[in-house]
């Protein structure tokens, strides 16, 4: 699932105690493209991957949308794979830094 970086940053915020802002509903309209009736997610978009559980974790508390389920590539360029620092990992989330996308 496709979580928008600039909301989790938000909430990041206020759980650490940076704000006192309470998080709006989850809003992953501007990381997603709407094509044939359905959502799908915008490519170099600035965003988390979270599993199921964590977005249904977040909806449940917060509310919000659309869902955005990232499909694994099903054979992932070689290059990709060995460039590691692309990759961060936060706990049992983990998010690609777009700085470095495509």
């Amino acid at each position: 699932m496709a979580l928008s970086m600039n909301w989790f940053r938000h909430w990041e915020n206020f759980v650490c105690s940076r704000t006192d802002s309470i998080p709006h509903p989850v809003d992953n309209r501007h990381i997603a493209i709407f094509k044939d009736n359905h959502y799908f997610l915008r490519r170099g978009s600035n965003h988390l991957q979270v599993s199921e559980s964590v977005w249904k974790f977040f909806v449940e508390i917060y509310g919000g949308e659309p869902e955005l389920r990232i499909r694994p590539a099903t054979s992932p360029p070689k290059q990709r794979q060995r460039r590691s620092d692309e990759w961060q990992s936060l706990g049992r989330v983990s998010f690609r830094n777009s700085e470095n996308a495509d």
